[in-house]
């Protein structure tokens, strides 16, 4: 089903929320970092199969799910999303820091995690990671062969090829803010931010108590940065009482970990069947490059849609092509 209207899609989904599930607040430990994060349960299952959903870079673990694991939750599949280290309701310092590495190894941590889980079935276990989390997913499936399938959204496996595709006039700025962050941050002086772009999409209907189940969440736009907007969202989260805000500001002195990161490499290791969801015209990576990926995989489907990278939430029909793969993938290991 496609929509032009952004608000008409949400409010579809607010309509036919399951209200057959249940919800654990299930956080776990990383390099002795607590990661927060919740585990949402089809009703009448026992020990369902589990997807675990990897938010785009630093995005809150919320963002862009929702389309995806109402079906999921229908089809008996439970979904578990949770935070990286550094970012809204987990620990670590600073605030907003990404290092691709480091959040490899919390996805790492999750999956150990829900594998001695009673309430889901540890050796049926799923991945779905967005933009450069796909890259995450596509390191944690080639060192860990016992993972049943992975889907890979909108992929983004080598930022330092986009980021020098875009011209010096792109780059150099962002090197120049980096630097001075660096510098920043030895001196003790407050830190040099920078704004990531967020897809109106992902938090359009935010307040609704549909949006995410047991969360409260109020959006509001504060100012524009570096040709953005500066988006601040208001978190309360019931299971722990806990209200804290979070705004899409990173350090800039984060680049050079982005740049870095090369999963990739990691392609040819990887024997979990793997599902691509890709933009015929992105933006930020180029179709061929996805397609390229693609035929290095011992096992794959791909998927597109006619649109860019920041567009994937007008185009929800893709939850039927995620749910069908992975409905397929858990039946052929139940």
């Amino acid at each position: 089903m496609r929509h032009s209207d952004g608000k008409i899609v949400w409010i579809y989904f607010f309509l036919r929320v399951s209200k057959s599930m249940k919800y654990m607040h299930v956080p776990f430990q990383s390099d002795g970092l607590w990661c927060d994060g919740d585990l949402y349960l089809p009703d009448n299952v026992d020990k369902p199969p589990v997807t675990i959903f990897v938010h785009g870079l630093g995005y809150p673990r919320f963002a862009g799910l929702m389309p995806f694991m109402y079906p999921l939750l229908d089809a008996g599949i439970a979904v578990y999303a949770f935070d990286f280290r550094n970012i809204t309701f987990s620990e670590g310092e600073p605030r907003n820091m990404i290092h691709p590495q480091e959040q490899v190894r919390d996805l790492q941590a999750a999956i150990s995690h829900l594998r001695n889980f009673s309430a889901v079935d540890g050796e049926r276990i799923g991945l779905c990671g967005i933009s450069v989390s796909a890259g995450h997913v596509l390191i944690a499936a080639a060192e860990d062969h016992r993972l049943t399938a992975i889907t890979c959204v909108i992929p983004c496996l080598d930022v330092k090829s986009y980021v020098l595709s875009r011209g010096v006039g792109f780059f150099l700025p962002l090197y120049l803010a980096s630097m001075l962050d660096n510098i920043s941050n030895r001196l003790g002086l407050s830190p040099i931010d920078l704004p990531m772009k967020l897809p109106v999409y992902l938090f359009a209907g935010c307040e609704s108590p549909d949006f995410y189940p047991d969360y409260e969440i109020s959006c509001k736009k504060a100012g524009r940065k570096s040709g953005h907007d500066v988006i601040t969202l208001s978190l309360y989260q019931k299971a722990t009482e806990k209200r804290i805000v979070w705004t899409n500001l990173f350090p800039a002195r984060l680049i050079p970990n982005l740049l870095q990161f090369q999963p990739q490499k990691a392609v040819p290791n990887v024997k979990s069947p793997v599902l691509i969801v890709a933009a015929r015209n992105d933006s930020v990576v180029p179709y061929s490059s996805v397609q390229s990926v693609a035929e290095k995989l011992s096992e794959v489907e791909l998927i597109s849609y006619a649109g860019d990278h920041f567009e994937m939430g007008r185009h929800l029909e893709l939850r039927e092509g995620v749910t069908d793969f992975f409905r397929r993938k858990f039946s052929e290991n139940s």
